[in-house]
């Protein structure tokens, strides 16, 4: 299913105005993932970080600190071991990793 720009924006408007907590699941829905991926976000997450979320093969999502070396976080959560759960989880790369500084909320 191709992406419409309209749709994609109005969604992350929404998303960012949500409540912290559901800001995720709103920005993930804005791209097309699935409802029923959704819903299994918690138990399906393959993030190697608390407080990460990742879907594996797709996206991993690491909320930065403002000023932070993005390179050197991104090293860090390479570095993390897979927990035995997780083995099927991918490595996040450059083309999947999204760290994002976001300010104090």
């Amino acid at each position: 299913m191709a992406l419409n720009h309209a749709r994609v924006v109005h969604a992350l408007q929404k998303a960012v105005t949500a409540a912290r907590d559901e800001f995720i699941p709103a920005f993930l829905a804005a791209f097309g993932t699935s409802p029923a991926t959704l819903r299994l976000l918690d138990s399906r997450n393959a993030a190697r970080r608390p407080g990460d979320v990742a879907l594996a093969g797709k996206i991993y999502i690491h909320a930065a600190t403002p000023g932070c070396d993005l390179e050197a976080a991104l090293a860090e959560i390479r570095a993390c071991p897979k927990s035995a759960a997780k083995e099927s989880a991918t490595a996040p790369s450059t083309s999947t990793a999204w760290i994002t500084p976001i300010p104090e909320w």
